[in-house]
């Protein structure tokens, strides 16, 4: 789960431009600046892509901060 956390946070904070020091898994949609609704669009598309998985509509909504984002990426392995 660590592995996971460091590289959600990771495409996050690239996705973002913003420091990985400004992420936490508490930090969630509407925390940040440009995490609003169309940040969370690419946030959730670039994590896709760099994990290769695909979201359902109900789990893209559903993840509301970054430790939503991990436990959906945990049950899809």
């Amino acid at each position: 789960m660590k592995d996971t956390l460091s590289r959600v946070i990771s495409v996050i904070a690239q996705t973002l431009r913003v420091s990985e020091k400004d992420l936490s898994i508490e930090v969630g949609v509407g925390d940040l600046p440009d995490w609003d609704s169309l940040g969370h669009i690419n946030v959730i598309s670039a994590i896709e892509e760099d994990f290769g998985v695909i979201f359902e509509i109900e789990e893209a909504l559903d993840c509301e901060t970054i430790q939503d984002i991990v436990e959906i990426l945990e049950e899809k392995k």
